[in-house]
């Protein structure tokens, strides 16, 4: 049926139909049997290899003593100013060569029990270890029932005291349990089917397979650069690049060029500023931690375009309100996260609060 098909739509050229049945036939494999997403095939594999090791010593070793890093600066830190974090990609990056040196270092101690050999150095470091340490370090660290904590207890915001130590460890608990079961009971809808595909993990998918796995030399659309000489080219690159706009010239991260040209106006900073403005700008910015703030390189092109049509709508309706003083909101900074009294004061939470 295939080939009746390609011969009424190709006519004579009946030389390029085997090739195009088996591109064909190929395609389809790929899609039924692997996942419909190129971005997918390229830092995942259609098979698995259950001879390489995953829960090692080396791995729970790593996962205790970096989930213990990781947590413990971002608690001392988060409360100060700047905040300092030790986000996944980085513990990837910093694991790889300590696994490595472990693999190294260690000596190969171990047991068998029923014939299977356990043992604290298996062989060289594998990206399943890595991968495994990554998950769990990332699960550890990204609680996100943990930034309430600050509001509710500091005395900027509502002055809690009895949030306690255990009503933290509870909450924390209580929430990171529920996302795990809805997430074992979506798993037929959310995490079989080929086609769920969640485009924020793969850029932790394709830092793990740039770092631990061999590729062949091989020609791909002209490029004979592996994975691995690639990530360290960009990464050196964005890493000179990073003091531009964040030391040398700081005026870079937040480009209000616009507003130079008439630093006391302030309609135009109100429009185009980017602090306490609408920021309308068409050049708004070179610092690259603004520029991928929104994922621009991860999330589909559809998704970034319908975020920015929902901004366009907001921020031209929020222009409208207040140039024609609604309510009196002229009175008030067009864009803060401040909430204001009657009077034009900032709103104290406390202030309605007892006990």
């Amino acid at each position: 049926m295939l080939s009746e098909e390609v011969v009424s739509f190709k006519g004579e050229k009946g030389e390029y139909l085997e090739e195009w049945e088996l591109e064909a036939r190929l395609e389809a494999a790929l899609i039924a049997f692997h996942s419909p997403y190129p971005e997918v095939r390229s830092v995942t594999d259609p098979y698995d290899d259950p001879t390489i090791p995953v829960e090692t010593f080396r791995a729970y070793l790593f996962i205790f003593v970096w989930t213990m890093l990781t947590t413990g600066i971002y608690e001392f830190f988060r409360h100060r100013q700047s905040a300092i974090s030790l986000p996944t990609n980085v513990v990837q990056m910093l694991m790889y060569p300590l696994g490595t040196l472990i693999a190294y270092l260690l000596p190969d101690w171990g047991f068998t029990i029923k014939g299977q050999r356990y043992t604290i150095n298996p062989g060289p470091y594998t990206y399943k270890e890595q991968m495994f340490a990554t998950i769990c370090i990332s699960a550890a660290g990204g609680a996100y029932a943990s930034y309430s904590f600050f509001s509710l207890k500091l005395n900027l915001f509502y002055d809690f005291e009895w949030v306690s130590f255990g009503y933290q460890v509870l909450l924390i608990l209580s929430t990171q349990f529920m996302g795990f079961g809805f997430a074992g009971i979506f798993r037929k809808i959310c995490v079989y089917p080929v086609r769920a595909m969640w485009p924020t993990l793969l850029p932790t998918l394709a830092l793990n397979r740039a770092l631990m796995k061999d590729e062949k030399r091989e020609v791909i659309n002209g490029w004979k650069i592996s994975r691995f000489n690639f990530f360290y080219i960009a990464f050196g690159g964005v890493f000179l690049y990073f003091w531009l706009p964040n030391y040398l010239f700081s005026a870079l991260a937040t480009f209000n060029w616009i507003t130079w040209i008439a630093p006391n106006n302030f309609n135009l900073a109100a429009i185009t500023g980017t602090f306490y403005g609408m920021g309308i700008n068409p050049i708004a910015t070179f610092d690259w931690n603004y520029i991928d703030g929104m994922s621009l390189l991860v999330v589909p092109w559809y998704s970034n375009v319908n975020q920015y049509i929902g901004m366009v709508i907001a921020t031209l309706l929020v222009i409208a309100i207040y140039w024609s003083n609604h309510l009196w909101s002229g009175y008030l900074p067009i864009n803060t996260n401040t909430l204001y009294t009657n009077t034009g004061e900032p709103f104290r939470v406390t202030e309605i609060l007892t006990n």
